[in-house]
């Protein structure tokens, strides 16, 4: 790394008037080989604050352009930090306003630590202090204060106040410029803990900082993720005044003794302090409220409080040597370890990132003896259970909005059921990407007689200051977020259509399943239930109702209920009838017949409503090839032809790739059935282009 201009290394206070560098070439060029290795990096743009008296604020943002936010230092939140080279590029789009690195645990057990000096023009006292400062060092964005990013062991934050000092090993991202003045990655948590801990609060005991565990040592992370587990063990404990708030802790800044507005929320989930904006870990508070005095001793004390051995954890007892003030420590790991893997340039197989050491973590298993076990926690007993994931799928024009709607007015007035049983009144939020609330959703809801003050309706997304729509695809995890703010839990989520869900190839099944992970974490961790809407594939009468669902078989697969809706011919009497298609959680056969009817619950507001009937015997693949007997189902009729329209409009230019019409007849929902007998009514033909090409179709 470049010395400071002085040559000896000395340094003076920065000053903004240094005429500018593109910030690029300083990033590629200056910034320390570990760091430009390590998978932390983000983009920042500088955005208006709220308090038009206070100065602009830095938002982080993940280089997808998506806000960083949530519970941080958490294996979600790694997964989304990216590379070096592609935080280039999302500079390079000119959306943002300058890089960004994630400071925190790794998990390898040491930390990316961060030091902060400010306004060094203005405060004189600092000047030593940054020519002490150990690290990699360079000017900040304003260009009078100095940043120092160091790799090592954790200590406890020194949060901004009047002494323009500020330190962080979680919870934090520093913005990076590449204007460099001296320094390497090394650990700075001694130069913290004995330098600017004292001289950022006079007086305080500084003997109480976070711990020296041994790099690589995974037992303060297990402790951690043991005691979000058993949180009712140790919280009363630690923090007498928390009261319980859904299936954890919620503790107000007053209770804390802090003049503060925000609480602080303790579940499984994790921890999150509203009122400093961090993510924290269950040694983290034993360390602010407990009494501890490093991390090593909190994580002992959370064992004798949650009554487990440290050993079982993978602690053992030893007289580790103190760091050596400003001692560097081992490098993060890179690749497998050897000289090989540090130095191969050989792009790897997931983009050229460079691969922490990540602590694998150990396996729990408990006799089944051990285990007590639980009923389904039924909202409607055999059709919709609470902490699970349900599919209502059918073709269109059989209601399914209209029916998920009166299933969710009956959860808000705590009504019957349309077997008769009554309901437990709920909360109930529904997102909708195919139908307005104003004009369709509210009003089907006032016409099944819903309690609306107990609906909530997702409405858009707000990033970076500027409103879109909500993607589930992309905001699931700041909609569970979201709900765990929420007060009551909604009991009912409503996805519509639960395809959205899927950003990738909704028929591959490994992207569903990881795509929909997301809702059924939300479901168990909630206790709410996931109600998906989806429609039937277009020409797949007579099969399986759970392989009708659109896409792949996984949502299906994935759903502990299917239920299926089909329209019934005029022969049975017409209407509709909701089967339940599949149920691993309970029965699986037997449906219910019903019908829509116009309603105008308020003048001038015409829509529809459920019409409940009789319980109808037999298994849905019966009940469905009843109802679409003799071609009886509109949509079964006009699947063929909605094929031929379509063939006609990929052809009507010339011939086309039959890979190419086959893919997008899939995503358009037409079976590869329906479009082969549709070719054949078309009297489409057939041709091989060459022997290197493939086979095209083209109109006669």
């Amino acid at each position: 790394m470049t010395d400071s201009p002085q040559g000896s290394g000395a340094l003076v206070a920065p000053h903004p008037s240094t005429p500018a560098v593109n910030p690029r070439l300083l990033l590629t060029v200056e910034i320390p080989q570990t760091m430009r290795e390590a998978p932390r990096w983000l983009v920042w743009r500088l955005e208006p604050n709220p308090d038009p008296t206070k100065k602009p604020r830095k938002i982080p943002y993940y280089c997808d352009g998506s806000r960083r936010q949530g519970v941080l230092d958490t294996q979600a939140d790694w997964d989304r930090l990216c590379t070096f080279e592609q935080m280039l590029e999302a500079l390079d789009t000119g959306r943002f306003t300058g890089a960004g690195f994630a400071l925190g645990p790794d998990g390898t057990g040491n930390h990316w630590q961060g030091i902060d000096l400010d306004q060094l023009d203005q405060r004189s006292e600092l000047v030593a202090v940054g020519e002490a400062l150990p690290g990699y060092i360079e000017t900040s964005p304003s260009g009078t204060g100095l940043h120092a990013i160091g790799y090592g062991l954790p200590f406890k934050s020194l949060g901004s106040n009047q002494s323009g000092i500020e330190a962080y090993a979680a919870g934090r991202y520093f913005t990076v410029t590449g204007d460099a003045v001296r320094g390497d990655i090394e650990d700075v948590s001694a130069f913290v803990v004995e330098t600017l801990a004292p001289l950022h609060s006079p007086g305080r005991d500084t003997t109480r900082q976070t711990a020296h565990p041994v790099p690589g040592e995974s037992f303060h992370a297990k402790m951690n993720s043991k005691a979000l587990q058993t949180l009712s063990a140790w919280v009363p404990a630690l923090l007498p005044k928390a009261r319980p708030y859904h299936d954890g802790f919620r503790v107000s800044s007053a209770d804390l003794g802090r003049n503060l507005e925000e609480d602080l929320s303790i579940l499984p989930a994790g921890i999150k302090d509203f009122g400093e904006e961090v993510g924290r870990t269950p040694i983290d508070l034993v360390l602010d409220w407990g009494p501890a005095k490093d991390a090593t001793e909190a994580a002992l004390w959370l064992c004798a409080q949650i009554g487990i051995n440290p050993a079982t954890l993978g602690w053992k007892t030893r007289q580790a040597a103190q760091p050596r003030e400003n001692a560097r420590p081992e490098p993060p790991p890179q690749g497998d370890g050897s000289p090989a893997a540090a130095s191969d340039p050989a792009p790897r197989a997931n983009g050229g990132r460079s691969q922490p050491s990540i602590d694998p973590g150990a396996v729990t298993v408990v006799t089944a003896s051990s285990i007590k076990p639980e009923p389904i926690d039924w909202m409607w007993e055999g059709w919709i259970a609470r902490g699970k994931v349900e599919v209502l799928a059918g073709a269109p024009g059989t209601g399914k909005t209209t029916l998920a709607m009166a299933l969710a007015a009956t959860l808000t007035i705590g009504g019957r059921w349309p077997d008769g049983t009554h309901a437990e009144p709920g909360h109930v939020l529904i997102w909708s990407g195919e139908d307005d609330p104003r004009d369709t959703l509210v009003p089907r809801l006032l016409a099944a007689g819903a309690n609306l003050d107990r609906v909530h309706i997702v409405t858009g997304f707000i990033q970076g200051g500027q409103k879109r729509s909500f993607d589930p695809s992309k905001d699931a995890l700041v909609l569970a977020d979201h709900i765990a703010e929420m007060d009551p839990l909604p009991a009912l989520l409503i996805v519509d259509p639960i395809v959205s869900a899927v950003a990738g190839d909704s028929n591959k099944a490994a992207e569903v399943r990881r795509a929909l992970q997301p809702l059924v974490d939300l479901a168990m961790l909630r206790r709410c239930a996931v109600l998906g809407i989806s429609h039937f594939t277009k020409g797949s009468a007579g099969r399986d109702p759970v392989e009708r669902v659109t896409g792949s078989l996984s949502f299906g697969a994935l759903a502990r209920v299917v239920l299926a809706t089909a329209r019934l011919s005029e022969d049975e009497g017409g209407g509709r009838i909701l089967a339940r298609a599949k149920s691993n959680i309970g029965p699986d056969t037997g449906g219910f017949a019903y019908d829509l009817e116009l309603h105008e619950p308020i003048p001038g507001i015409e829509t529809t409503r459920i019409l409940w009937g009789d319980f109808l015997e037999g298994s849905a693949r019966d009940l469905l090839a009843q109802a679409e007997a003799s071609g009886a189902d509109p949509e079964e009729r006009s699947a063929i032809a909605d094929a031929k329209e379509f063939l006609l409009a990929m052809l009507r230019d010339g011939p086309a790739d039959v890979k190419k019409i086959q893919r997008e007849a899939r995503d358009d929902g037409h079976s590869p059935e329906t479009l082969k007998r549709a070719k054949k009514a078309l009297g489409v033909q057939s041709h091989k282009q060459d022997f290197a090409k493939g086979w095209i179709w083209s109109l006669p």
